[in-house]
């Protein structure tokens, strides 16, 4: 238990914490206040531009490139895997070299429904890097996800009765492809 003198210390530590607090935050609404208004006053007439929401000021101020052509990318509206999705927009900026901060952007401009609304959505300045939207955006549609399929699960694949040899086939091959650590020798054996 702590003596009269120890919980005395401890609660001027706390109140000048909570002085500390309040002046921090006093000084961040006073940043904030000016460069609201520096924005405000360095337009001119000029139509301004709604602020990144969920990226932080750091990702969207990067710079980009000036003749920098973005590659053609598909757009992810929540219902597929965004794992897969992920992969394959990786292997699309891969070709261009894109620092982690584009990436955020080009990955953000890919969003349409369900994905768009959960990113509008997100706290504002809450994404701090490329690492950090691929870790959201995996937890949020997480649902969409593909499951692993073991080998063991191909011994429940079986030919229909009226189904052809030739559908069979080419169902048990599409079931090959979805298992994860291949086993040639338990394939035969499923079929």
């Amino acid at each position: 238990m702590a003596t009269q003198e120890e919980a005395e210390t401890m609660k001027t530590q706390i109140a000048q914490l909570i002085e500390q607090n309040e002046a921090l935050q006093a000084s961040v609404e006073t940043i904030q206040h000016q460069q609201m208004q520096e924005k405000d006053g360095s337009h001119h007439g000029e139509p301004i531009e709604p602020e990144p929401q969920p990226l932080s000021a750091e990702i969207w101020s990067a710079p980009i490139l000036e003749n920098f052509k973005p590659p053609h990318l598909s757009t992810f509206d929540g219902r597929g895997d965004p794992m897969e999705y992920v992969t394959a927009f990786n292997n699309r900026v891969a070709f261009v070299g894109a620092a982690d901060s584009l990436k955020c952007k080009l990955l953000a401009a890919t969003f349409t429904d369900a994905a768009l609304w959960w990113y509008i959505n997100l706290l504002r300045f809450s994404i701090v890097s490329y690492h950090d939207m691929i870790r959201k955006l995996s937890q949020q549609f997480s649902v969409s996800r593909h499951r692993k399929v073991y080998s063991n699960s191909l011994f429940n694949v079986r030919q229909g009765q009226s189904e052809s040899l030739r559908n069979y086939l080419a169902r048990f091959k599409d079931s090959t492809i979805k298992v994860s650590n291949p086993n040639q020798e338990l394939f035969v054996r499923a079929f």
